[in-house]
């Protein structure tokens, strides 16, 4: 697994202590900086490359999204479970951010999420998931986002899945056993609920795992 390098941004200093121990911890994660809000164009123009920023929002109600995110570096973001509603979540999903997270979640989930996002592929908690269906949309469907974020690995499984490869072309190239990649399949549909390798296909591109 390539290490990600993780720049943390918080307001509250606390926050950014907590996400940088609790990252550091991961395995494939280094915590290059820590630093507020009004400090990221500084530290983007640094020398050292940023693969993904992990953004504590805080506690404030925001109007719209800073102007950093519009970078080509994707972004995780954290949000209070009081904060969210459709309108922020709507904010933020049409703003480019393809990771939504509650802070209250756990170090291994964040860094899936982060390994997720360089994919450009999309990680929401389930909660926030459902705020961006419109009213009629949910009554008629119900749709929620991968209750485990898949590994680095299994999103490179569920692309190689998409494009249509079996199993032994899927271990051909990425230079593992047959058995792995079926370890990781059988992985993917449970974490999808998917009944078929299509059907997995077919729900992670509802979810926005998968641009097809």
């Amino acid at each position: 697994m390539v290490d990600l390098r993780l720049l943390i941004v918080a307001d509250d200093p606390l926050a950014r202590a907590g996400l940088s121990l609790m990252l550091a911890n991961e395995p494939g994660c280094v915590v290059i900086s820590q630093i507020n809000s009004a400090d990221v164009h500084d530290e983007l123009t640094d020398a050292q490359r940023t693969d993904v920023i992990v953004w504590d929002v805080g506690w404030e109600l925001i109007e719209q999204l800073p102007d950093w995110v519009e970078q080509e570096i994707p972004v995780v973001a954290l949000l209070p479970t009081f904060l969210p509603d459709a309108g922020l979540i709507r904010l933020f999903w049409e703003g480019g951010i393809r990771a939504l997270l509650t802070r209250e979640c756990d170090g291994m989930t964040l860094a899936a999420a982060a390994h997720t996002a360089v994919h450009n592929l999309t990680v929401l908690d389930n909660d926030l998931a459902v705020l961006l269906l419109p009213g009629n949309e949910r009554e008629r469907e119900i749709v929620t986002a991968v209750p485990q974020p898949l590994t680095p690995r299994e999103t490179e499984v569920l692309h190689l899945l998409a494009e249509g490869l079996t199993n032994k072309a899927i271990a051909r190239q990425l230079h593992v056993s047959e058995h792995t990649v079926k370890f990781h399949v059988n992985a993917i549909m449970g974490k999808l609920n998917a009944q078929s390798r299509t059907d997995a296909v077919v729900r992670a591109t509802r979810l926005g795992l998968l641009a097809l």
